[in-house]
């Protein structure tokens, strides 16, 4: 995980550029201090790797999960069978799967929280159901 994402985990607010500049190792080399406070020291975005990296994992594993159930089951489909349109079966076929989805992002997440290393969160992968 480079600097740059680590800041922005940290300061979700700040713009790259216009709040704060790396050079091409990483290290900071301007920071807006009247927006953003005092500048984080090399400790701190360390330790903040950690935390960064669990929150991009999930984020990522989250998105691909709804990713996966729209792609198979459009929100219009969804809203369809919330409706009544589509008989049991078919409503149970796809609730089941969704909840499949949805249960192996949050065993994945719940891994991803459990993690006490960079590697070990990397090393976490969704068994997704097919």
């Amino acid at each position: 995980m480079t600097n740059g994402t680590i800041i922005a985990h940290l300061y979700p607010n700040a713009v790259g550029l216009a709040d704060y500049a790396l050079d091409a190792q990483g290290s900071i080399v301007a920071w807006n201090v009247p927006k953003l406070g005092p500048q984080p020291t090399p400790a701190e975005i360390a330790a903040a790797e950690l935390p960064a990296t669990k929150a991009a994992s999930i984020a990522a594993n989250r998105a691909e999960c709804s990713r996966r159930i729209v792609e198979r089951y459009p929100t219009g489909r969804q809203l369809s069978a919330l409706a009544g349109l589509y008989d049991s079966a078919n409503v149970a076929t796809m609730v089941d799967w969704i909840a499949a989805n949805i249960a192996a992002e949050n065993t994945a997440a719940d891994a991803i929280e459990a993690a006490t290393t960079v590697a070990a969160v990397e090393a976490v992968s969704v068994s997704w159901p097919v």
